[in-house]
């Protein structure tokens, strides 16, 4: 899993509306002061260690759902009824 980076900067001036918040290197938002920048990374942040969690939930779920219907088949193979 590659680490996301969620960084602000101040690029195109150096007017107090020139902040921007980059994840990745990447602007994703621009436009702002510097304390509603901080604020946005801090919520991209939280959101992306969300988003990482419920994949890794969903992963596991769907190995385990993957490994439950391969065991149904091994066991009809074998001429034994799964435990469903």
């Amino acid at each position: 899993m590659a680490k996301i980076r969620v960084t602000t900067r101040q690029i195109g001036g150096n007017d107090g509306y020139q902040w921007c918040v980059l994840v990745d290197g990447r602007v994703k938002w621009n436009g702002m002061t510097r304390r509603e920048a901080r604020f946005r990374a801090e919520r991209e942040t939280q959101a992306i260690n969300i988003a990482e969690a419920q994949a890794r939930i969903l992963t596991i779920f769907n190995r385990d759902r993957i490994a439950d219907h391969i065991d149904g088949y091994d066991r009809d193979d074998l001429g034994e009824s799964p435990d469903y």
